[in-house]
Formats: structure tokens, C-alpha cells, sequence
């Protein structure tokens, strides 16, 4: 009798799921973002942060496909990042806690 209650719930959890089944809406900054060419909220924070070695970052859509961040690295030096785009390419300009400034560009 145990044996089959608890193949029964197990049977049960196996159909009726944990959740997975449910797909994350897109936000709006990454459907304007391919609606233009430009590329996705997901692909800016791992690029930058593959490119100034950021161990965290907070991306926020300043519209147009642009953004505002700011990161830590590891060596918790913190960044405040300009971000601009055009259809393959991303822009940047940052300024750092110890007063250093930097810009970069990415292709994709």
C-alpha cells in the first residue's frame, strides 16, 4: 500500500509538472531591441561584463535600445556605465570608483 501511494505522487509530480512548462515573457526593452536589430538585454550584461570583468551589474533601458549600468568587479571597484547601440555594434563609456574613465565597443 505505501509503495503504491508513494508511486502514485510520484507519477502525479512527473505529469503534473513543477512549473517548467510555464515560458518567460520577453521583456519590452529586448522586443524593441529585436524589432531594431539591436541586441538584448542578456547579450549586453554578458558581453560588458565578459569585457571589464564585472562580477555583478544592474542594466537599466534608457529606450532606443541604450542603457544605464553600473557594476563591481572583483576587486569591488565599482562602474557607472553609458551604453549605446546601432544594428551589430554596442558602445560604451564607463567612469570607475578610483576616478579612472574608459570607453569600449563591442561587435556581435
Amino acid at each position: 500500500m505505501k509503495h503504491r501511494l508513494l508511486s502514485s505522487l510520484l507519477t502525479l509530480t512527473l505529469l503534473v509538472g513543477c512549473g517548467g512548462n510555464e515560458v518567460a515573457q520577453p521583456s519590452e526593452s529586448d522586443v524593441e531591441a529585436t524589432a531594431a536589430g539591436l541586441a538584448k538585454e542578456s547579450q549586453i550584461r554578458f558581453l560588458l561584463a565578459e569585457d571589464l570583468k564585472l562580477m555583478s551589474m544592474e542594466l537599466t533601458p534608457t529606450g532606443n535600445g541604450n542603457y544605464t549600468a553600473t557594476g563591481t568587479d572583483g576587486k569591488k571597484t565599482s562602474y557607472e556605465i553609458t551604453i549605446e547601440q546601432t544594428p551589430g555594434k554596442i558602445e560604451y563609456q564607463w567612469t570607475n570608483s578610483k576616478g579612472k574613465k574608459g570607453k569600449g565597443s563591442l561587435n556581435y
